[in-house]
């Protein structure tokens, strides 16, 4: 086992008496769970010594579709009291996003029609449509969702009776370039995927990949070429770089990555044009499946390497002095240390990146005027009311956002058609009112026909008032419904496709576990 394997290689450690036990501890905890060996490897266990509590770390990687069976697989089993999941407000943006088209049919209309009646009755453009088609082409190509782990811990955290929370960094590392929100608090979609992109090879693979051969490097300038004469629909421009990166890190290992990129590309078009995609297009993608688990499991066996903390713990550094980074890693673990006074088990559901840094400042002093903080920065998830909830706390992140936003060049609101018609129609249906009301006050007596012509005037306008932003809404995704009703059919396509290769995968017992 792979945890077996680095307890001994601590031991072996020439100087084991920097570091703490905290690997031994843990395999020991570990060793005894119910759950798969392969799922073993990925947890991390710390016992927590006032308490006596056991936290499970469970380090998970996005876009893995074993980080999402991991993640319900051992909450099932183990029925903790408190299942956490860190990560930022964008991350619970998303997960509240990919939440809401589960179990929805056709989540991208497929006809014009119900393009612009879900635009008025929703009140959003169709360009919302657009995102949720690239979520969904994604979520089948890998086939988990971006957030999909910390989905599968929620359903699990639900079934097993676990209280369900969110842990939100208390401190980024971010700018006005690299924020993955938006100033208005929308989803920077090409910012995640690039967060993630870069993180793709890990530094000492990084050599390997500078030392190719002369025919390796002719080789990718073929495939270069290539790629540069496939026009990108629109939906899929913000991601087709993060498959191209994919598929020039891995391509000279895996031949068959240049064949998967080719089928992505190829599912683009389909669902772009509302054509039906082919069932085995969807098998020959799973080259980037395997490469999202392959990452996982070398930056998780880099988090199980021995750390050492003769300066964090014998000589006490101080707070204040540690990078932002580490900062954020040494409030995180105190925040998860804090919940052992209220519950005996905890999983924690972190990216595999974080556990190096969790471990190594696990027992950092925090100074006092931090500890509101840390009391703070972890939320009940209520659905909705999560992303207000973690908004409304006062958490470094914020002021960091904050400052961003101050920054922020506030554009002008450039009159569209839709203002235009909506105002046009207001003024029409206020003169209509006011013709009918002069029409009544100038007859003696009051008729019928006047009064009637009066009131339902007075309706249409206040219908207008009531609906202009779903009217509004609607006006301006005309142009862009055709295209979006085609979005739609590909992808109600594709989801029927990626049902057929796993009801044939489940039916031939067929396991893509690396």
């Amino acid at each position: 086992m792979a945890l077996a394997f680095t307890w001994q290689r601590q031991n072996l450690w020439p100087f084991s008496g920097l570091h703490s036990d905290d690997l031994r501890v843990s395999y020991e905890l570990v060793h005894k769970l119910p759950i798969p060996e392969d799922t073993k490897k990925f947890v991390f266990a710390v016992r927590e010594p006032e308490t006596q509590s056991v936290i499970y770390i469970l380090s998970v990687q996005r876009l893995s579709e074993w980080s999402a069976w991991d993640a319900e697989h051992l909450i099932r089993e183990i029925r903790p009291d408190a299942v956490i999941v860190k990560g930022d407000s964008s991350t619970v943006k998303a997960m509240k996003t990919e939440e809401e088209t589960l179990g929805v049919e056709n989540p991208v209309p497929t006809s014009t029609f119900e393009v612009l009646k879900r635009c008025f009755k929703m009140k959003v453009n169709a360009n919302t449509f657009q995102d949720v088609a690239l979520w969904l082409v994604v979520q089948d190509i890998f086939g988990v969702g971006w957030t999909g782990h910390f989905l599968a811990a929620k359903r699990a955290a639900q079934q097993a009776g676990s209280s369900f929370m969110v842990l939100e960094p208390p401190l980024v590392l971010t700018d006005s370039n690299t924020t993955s929100s938006t100033a208005d608090g929308e989803l920077n979609v090409v910012s995640m995927f690039q967060d993630l992109s870069s993180g793709l090879v890990p530094r000492n693979v990084q050599c390997k990949w500078s030392r190719v051969s002369n025919v390796g490097s002719n080789l990718k300038e073929i495939d270069q070429a290539a790629q540069c004469t496939y026009e990108v629909p629109q939906f899929a421009q913000s991601v087709h770089s993060f498959f191209v990166r994919i598929h020039d890190v891995y391509v000279d290992d895996t031949p068959s990555m240049r064949s998967a990129l080719a089928h992505v590309q190829q599912i683009f078009d389909h669902v772009n044009r509302g054509e039906a995609v082919d069932s085995q297009a969807i098998s020959q993608v799973y080259p980037f499946r395997k490469a999202m688990e392959g990452l996982r499991i070398r930056l998780n066996d880099a988090g199980q390497l021995p750390i050492y903390r003769k300066n964090s713990i014998l000589n006490k550094s101080e707070f204040s002095k540690l990078a932002l980074e580490d900062k954020s890693h040494a409030l995180s673990a105190e925040a998860l240390r804090s919940l052992t006074k209220k519950f005996k088990t905890i999983v924690a559901v972190v990216d595999v990146q974080d556990l190096p840094g969790l471990r190594k400042y696990w027992y950092t002093p925090i100074p006092p005027e931090y500890k509101e903080l840390v009391a703070q920065i972890v939320t009940n998830y209520e659905g909705e009311e999560a992303a207000g909830a973690i908004s409304e706390g006062s958490s470094f992140s914020e002021l960091v956002r904050a400052s961003i936003i101050m920054n922020v060049k506030v554009k002008l609101k450039i009159p569209t058609t839709s203002d235009y018609v909506i105002r046009a129609a207001q003024n029409t249906s206020l003169w209509a009112v006011r013709t009918a009301f002069y029409e009544v006050m100038r007859t003696r007596k009051a008729q019928l026909r006047p009064m009637g012509r009066f009131l339902v005037s007075v309706e249409i306008h206040t219908r207008l008032l009531k609906h202009k932003a779903g009217i509004k809404c609607a006006v301006d995704s005309l142009p862009a419904a055709p295209s979006v009703a085609r979005l739609g059919r590909g992808i109600k396509s594709l989801s029927h496709a990626s049902q057929v290769v796993k009801y044939i995968e489940e039916s031939l017992g067929f396991s893509r576990r690396t």
